[in-house]
């Protein structure tokens, strides 16, 4: 009984994660791409993180959808563009976020050593607490939107640099 049990509960389990490995939208611009519903789940972990809100209505969380779909296809364009970032790149965005949070230039260890002293908490505890992201994810987010701002900025180039400064 106790094997069937067991059975019964892992059979449920598998379900359940598979439910989350449910593509909500198929992206395609250089190469095919989904979105998850574990995607989605996470990423208004995040924005409830951000604004403080218990839960998000349907639209919200449609709204929610469609801007992942927005940043993968932006991301896509963007490599198709030559846009890309090297890990050291992405670790040096990493450390000038945890620079700025402080006030003053810091590495990595410093960081995680001042989160531990103050909250005791490792630094991927301390991510996961106020962003809803580990460290890892936390790094791939900033390089995601560096990317896509890079991407926005040498599409719009020519508007941008239009654009004159007034007293006013």
């Amino acid at each position: 009984q106790v094997l069937i049990i067991l059975c019964i509960i892992f059979a449920f389990g598998t379900v359940f994660a598979q439910a989350d490995l449910q593509p909500l939208a198929t992206i395609k611009l250089n190469k095919t791409e989904s979105v998850t519903l574990k995607q989605l789940k996470a990423r208004c972990e995040v924005y409830k993180k951000q604004t403080g809100l218990a839960s998000f209505t349907l639209d919200q969380k449609k709204e929610i959808l469609d801007a992942l779909i927005d940043e993968k296809l932006i991301l896509q364009a963007a490599t198709k563009a030559g846009l890309s970032l090297t890990d050291s790149q992405t670790q040096e965005l990493y450390l000038n976020a945890l620079s700025s949070q402080v006030g003053a230039e810091i590495t990595e260890q410093e960081f995680a050593a001042a989160v531990k002293e103050q909250t005791g908490l490792s630094l991927d505890d301390f991510f996961k607490s106020q962003l809803a992201m580990s460290t890892v994810e936390y790094k791939n987010f900033l390089k995601t939107q560096y990317l896509a701002q890079q991407y926005v900025a040498l599409q719009k180039r020519d508007e941008i640099q239009a654009i004159a400064a007034t007293d006013s």
